[in-house]
Parts: C-alpha cells; sequence; structure tokens
C-alpha cells in the first residue's frame, strides 16, 4: 500500500501508528490496556510525538543523551512541549520554547549538555536581551528545592502544569485539558495592595487562543461538576488520585519502570488555584441557610501504618476517569436525615480514618464539606437540595482517597433547614 503521503506499510504496527498518531491521549491510553502489542504501539505513538516536539530544540544526535541527563538529574519538561505532547494537533501550532525544571544545584550539568549541543547561554531573568524575540530558546528554571513540583505548581494557568519525565506524562488537570481548556491560578498582583487576583495578559490570551486553548478565568462557565478541576479544593499528589499518568517510554530495563522522579518526600505536596469557585451547578439561590454549626463524620477504625500509606502512594493510575466507587442505593436524603438524629452510612472507600465537616458559606445556598485523612485536607463545595442523596455529596471524597472503610456515623440533627 503505497500512496503520496504514506510510505509502503508492511507491517501492522506500522499501519496502526499512522491511523493513531493524531488521536487524543485518552483514546491511547484506552488502547494500551487491551494487550500488550497495543501497549508498545502507543508508546511508539507518544515517543514518536515527543521526538517531534523536541528535535527543533535538540539535535536528533543528542536525544538520547538528553534523555538520559532527564533522568539523572531528576528533571522534567513542562510547558507548550508537554502541552504538544498529550494533546498533539500540528494544524493548529507547535511548540516555540522547550521549558526545563530542574532541582535545586543541577542547573550546572545542563548548562554544559546544552554548551555541548550548541546553545548559547544568556544572563539569568530581566537582562535586556530580548528573550522573545529569540527562536528554539531553551529555558532553563531551577527549583528552589529539591522537587521540581513547586514551580510546576506555581503555573499561572492549569494547561502549563503538565509535564514529562524521562519515563512519564503527568497532568494535574486532565479533564481540563483533554477538553482544551485552561483556568487560571491565583496569583496576586504585586503593583497592587487588594486582593484581586492577577489577570493574564495580552501575550499570554493570545498564546492560548493560537493554541486552539480556552482560557477561563474561573469555574463560572464550567459545564457540569468541576470535581477536581474545582478552584477552591487542596490538591495533592500522593496517591495520584485525579492526575493523569502515562508510562510512554519504551523500556529497554523492567527495573526503570518502577523507577519514579516524583520521589516520595513531594507526594505530600498540596496546592490549590485560589480562585473562589462559582460553578453554576454546585449552587442554588432557592436556599437561604442559617449558620451551620460544624458537624464531623469519623470512623473508628485506625489511620494507616507508613508501610499502608507507602503502598498507596506507590499505586500510580494511568489517564482514566475517577476511580469507581460503591455506595448503598438506600442512602438517606436531607429529609430522613431531619427526622433522624444520626443515621449510619456504608461507604467504599481506600482510607482508613475520614473525617467530613458540613458548613455554611451563608450564600447562595452553597455548602461546603471539608474531608481530613491521611495527613491531608480536600475542599469541594456542594449544591444541597431535598432530594440530594448524601452518597452524591461524600462520593466526591471516595473518588479522591481509595480503600476498604468500615460504617461511618453521621450525626445532623437539625442543623439542616430546607
Amino acid at each position: 500500500m503505497t500512496t503520496a503521503d504514506s510510505p509502503s506499510v508492511t507491517k501492522i504496527q506500522e499501519l496502526l501508528i499512522i491511523l493513531l498518531r493524531y488521536e487524543p491521549i485518552t483514546d491511547l491510553v484506552k488502547l494500551s490496556h487491551v494487550c500488550k502489542d497495543f501497549c508498545y504501539t502507543t508508546k511508539l505513538i507518544i515517543h514518536m510525538w515527543l521526538c517531534k516536539c523536541l528535535t527543533p530544540f535538540i539535535p536528533a544526535d543528542n536525544l538520547k543523551p538528553f534523555l538520559r541527563l532527564l533522568k539523572s538529574s531528576k528533571s522534567t519538561i513542562r510547558g507548550s512541549v508537554a502541552l504538544a505532547v498529550i494533546s498533539p494537533d500540528p494544524r493548529q501550532w507547535f511548540p516555540e520554547d522547550l521549558n526545563i525544571v530542574v532541582p535545586l544545584s543541577r542547573v550546572s550539568q545542563w548548562c554544559r549538555f546544552l554548551a555541548t549541543a550548541g546553545f548559547i547561554e544568556r544572563p539569568i531573568l530581566n537582562n535586556g536581551t530580548g528573550r522573545f524575540t529569540v527562536e528554539n530558546a531553551v529555558v532553563i528554571l531551577e527549583s528552589a528545592h529539591d522537587s521540581i513540583l513547586l514551580p510546576i505548581l506555581s503555573s499561572p494557568t492549569t494547561a502549563q502544569m503538565n509535564f514529562i519525565t524521562y519515563n512519564q506524562i503527568f497532568c494535574p488537570y486532565p479533564a481540563l485539558t483533554i477538553k482544551k481548556l485552561s483556568i487560571c491560578a491565583y496569583h496576586g498582583d504585586p503593583n497592587h495592595r487588594s486582593n484581586d487576583p492577577k489577570m493574564p495578559t495580552y501575550r499570554q490570551m493570545l498564546g492560548f487562543e493560537l493554541k486552539n486553548i480556552r482560557l477561563l478565568l474561573g469555574t463560572s462557565t464550567l459545564e457540569g461538576e468541576c470535581r477536581l478541576s474545582c478552584t477552591e479544593i487542596n490538591r495533592h499528589f500522593c496517591g495520584f488520585r485525579g492526575i493523569g499518568i502515562f508510562h510512554w517510554a519504551v523500556y529497554s530495563n523492567k527495573a526503570d519502570e518502577n523507577d519514579n522522579t516524583i520521589t516520595d518526600t513531594c507526594l505530600g505536596y498540596e496546592w490549590s488555584l485560589r480562585n473562589p469557585c462559582m460553578n453554576s451547578e454546585l449552587m442554588t439561590s432557592s436556599i437561604v441557610p442559617p449558620t451551620l454549626a460544624d458537624t464531623s463524620v469519623t470512623s473508628p477504625s485506625s489511620p494507616p501504618s507508613s508501610k499502608q500509606t507507602a503502598t498507596l502512594a506507590n499505586s500510580v493510575p494511568l489517564f482514566t476517569k475517577s476511580p469507581s466507587w460503591n455506595t448503598e442505593d438506600n442512602l438517606p436524603t436531607l429529609q430522613d436525615l431531619l427526622r433522624n438524629t444520626s443515621a449510619d452510612v456504608k461507604l467504599n472507600t481506600i482510607v482508613r480514618k475520614l473525617s467530613i465537616t458540613v458548613r455554611s458559606t451563608n450564600f447562595l445556598g452553597k455548602y461546603v464539606l471539608i474531608a481530613d485523612g491521611i495527613g491531608r485536607s480536600e475542599q469541594k463545595t456542594f449544591k444541597i437540595k431535598q432530594t440530594t442523596k448524601l452518597g452524591k455529596m461524600l462520593r466526591y471524597f471516595a473518588s479522591s482517597y481509595g480503600k476498604e472503610l468500615s460504617t461511618f456515623k453521621l450525626s445532623i440533627g437539625d442543623y439542616f433547614c430546607l
């Protein structure tokens, strides 16, 4: 089979690569779950896209040394290259620069490597050298810590938080990225005393528009519940819940599969976009609640041991939807809770200890549920109706944690006033 646009195809694998090379990464990951051959094919496609995005910056002869240095220095690729690999759209745009985040005290290794590749080192920051006129530039960003997560999670938008290590792809907001949406994070403007967030510049907005990405200032225009994309909740890497991950490398050594640039010391980091959540799906103007007393939901089981915690932290899910959860069909509604001072709720999760606090925000009937477990906390805003099932209120946290948990004891009493 020979055409003017494609070479002769002699193998099924080559045909699959030609047919699937422009497919979304979510479809590729689903295909990788079918069998080992499809898994290998999807890795080849991701490898092809990464090499295509890197060759304008790194010569082809230096790609293998580049990936080896990426591994040995515990560094990562972020920015437009990572975004281009996750959502390849060659007909629209191509990466304009290569951003590399390195841990503390690892910059010298990269400077030596880039010097041998023919790059010219520029002075650091605000140097008047016309940074935006330089083509095919490589930007090295040194973290203030041993972890590369600090500068990545401080990015001004969610689309800039994607990153690629020598063997894995990480996407903290896969639901937004795959839909080509990006939400601004809160960054106070240093030139103003007010608490208003710093607005994106015209250049930033134009850059996203050229990449066919819709830049949102908040969650007010999102369709449906924002869930893990909520700007108010605290996210974390522990357990990698809600984070898209794909092992893209074609391994020559099986021991590399268990190697991870995100070390155990980094898993406890939390971050939040810090913008007020104004998602209309989570609000109702028909309920104006009084101030509510704090109500906790606790489990009698003990917290996990350090060994159990390590087991949870090392589990790495792929680019899939949120983990499934199981709840009883006969969970009490809020009407039932009004008639009873307490109710037993059975919920399957992956956590040993979980406490939930219900609070009123005193406007538009919004309620905030805060869950604490395994040394971290998460927060989610819910819309409360008379027919609301308790499972719908709790399943967000069930999807964020994960292990089998016994019975919750829920005490509400007369706190809800509908």
